[in-house]
């Protein structure tokens, strides 16, 4: 049989003695570590001409996705893979029950308001819901804001209808909630365990005095010691053991010199409590009015690529880091790509994507009428995904965002991406500089890299 490379093998140098192989298209489950000193693999999977060798090599490289037959076509795969994505039939709602915030976190991006969802609004999304539950395979609701837990009252009201109507029409139903983590007492955890929020993201920005100086309340206090305490009370009870609490840290540049300490704080506080995950993001320019206030914390992608080396430089921890679920063909593909993806509003006015609510609240793309109608303008479906976006023939990430790029910045310039252009990879969290150093982390924190 006849073999040819695939275009989306990755090498990395993890160190004088090992490479790491990844191939985007397979993702984690083709994450290898090759001895440097083994050059008959890498010979194979950077071979230019067709291979016809029969050996355990190449079968092992074919069965990982490094090599694949000559006639296989990998960008039909990928199609295939963005088709699955963006007609997903799970009804994905991330719904606003108030756009008021009890923090005014330095970076913030969002034009807050104090708006809370009304009874006339909630109905309607319960309405829209059991009127086309029968268009959908399962309903996910994210809990968004604002800050979601200023309005328990609503996302309780929601929650009770919407899992009776799941239930009674047998459809799967999750939800997910991203707070600050100041509200989230045991009690409230209890409760929303209750409601099946399955998954919660709080955001802490590091060390104590360094998340002080960031995550303020409107008043202008403290938070971080809030926060954990709520943490170390859902950790030492037995509620919600089937739960995923992310901490996400949003790295600022004042933080790049206290990495280990925080991690070890992490390690030695949550680390054998295997419901709490890691993530890292970076404070970019996501616009709004507030831009020229947090300038100081941007971080560009180098920098961002010396503070991954920070992070692997220090000891093993037992934090449990969430970045290979980044590797899997369409991770990075934007929710607002997807048919059946909604934001909806403390108003009841209809998003598809969280920049353009927190942003550009004047543009929405419908409405929903108080009988559970939904609205759209006529150009809505200008936000679904469109495949081959990217014309690049060389990018090796392709399908992890499935050769879309965001979605709102097409809709609003109604540009396409052209070889050597500047694609997310470069302008979201997921930096392509960074990479290297996220496929390092992975290699350095996790079991999951296999040696060839």
């Amino acid at each position: 049989m006849c073999y040819k490379v695939s275009k989306y093998n990755y090498i990395v140098k993890l160190n004088n003695e090992w490479f790491l192989l990844f191939n985007s298209l397979k993702g984690r489950k083709s994450l290898y570590k090759v001895r440097r000193t083994d050059t008959s693999v890498l010979k194979y999977i950077t071979q230019k001409d067709s291979i016809t060798e029969e050996n355990q090599i190449t079968q092992k490289l074919l069965q990982a996705g490094f090599l694949i037959p000559r006639d296989y076509d990998e960008d039909q795969e990928i199609q295939e893979i963005f088709n699955q994505k963006v007609n997903d039939r799970t009804l994905n709602l991330i719904v606003a029950p108030t756009g008021s915030c009890n923090l005014r976190c330095k970076y913030c991006c969002e034009d807050l308001n104090t708006g809370k969802m009304s009874k006339e609004v909630q109905e309607s999304i319960i309405q829209y819901i059991d009127k086309n539950i029968s268009k959908y395979s399962s309903v996910n609701i994210d809990w968004f804001g604002g800050e979601p837990l200023l309005a328990m009252d609503v996302i309780e009201n929601i929650s009770k209808k919407v899992i009776e109507i799941c239930k009674r029409e047998k459809k799967q139903y999750s939800s997910f909630i991203t707070t600050n983590g100041t509200l989230l007492t045991l009690g409230v955890f209890k409760k929303l365990y209750q409601f099946h929020v399955v998954r919660y993201q709080i955001t802490i920005d590091g060390t104590r005095d360094i998340h002080d100086q960031q995550r303020v309340t409107s008043s202008m206090q403290p938070t971080f010691e809030r926060i954990i305490n709520n943490l170390k009370q859902i950790k030492n009870s037995n509620v919600g053991k089937h739960a995923v609490i992310m901490i996400l840290t949003n790295y600022s540049d004042v933080m790049k010199d206290s990495i280990k300490e925080y991690k070890e704080f992490f390690s030695e506080n949550f680390g054998d409590d295997k419901r709490f995950k890691y993530s890292c993001n970076i404070i970019m320019n996501l616009g709004g009015t507030r831009i020229e206030e947090y300038k100081q914390y941007l971080v560009g992608s180098q920098q961002m690529n010396y503070l991954y080396e920070q992070i692997i430089a220090c000891e093993d921890t037992k934090l449990d880091y969430i970045y290979e679920e980044f590797l899997e063909p369409g991770s990075q593909l934007c929710y607002a790509a997807k048919k059946n993806s909604y934001l909806i509003g403390e108003d009841g006015c209809v998003y598809k994507c969280e920049h353009q609510y927190q942003i550009l609240k004047d543009k929405p793309i419908g409405r929903l009428k108080n009988d559970g109608e939904m609205v759209l303008e006529s150009d809505s479906r200008l936000w679904d995904g469109k495949f081959n976006y990217c014309k690049s023939e060389t990018c090796k990430l392709k399908p992890l965002c499935l050769g879309e790029d965001c979605i709102k910045k097409r809709v609003e310039t109604g540009n396409t991406i052209q070889y050597g252009e500047k694609c997310q990879y470069r302008e979201c969290h997921f930096y392509k500089p960074t990479l290297e150093a996220v496929l390092k982390l992975i290699a350095h924190e996790r079991n999951i890299v296999k040696e060839f």
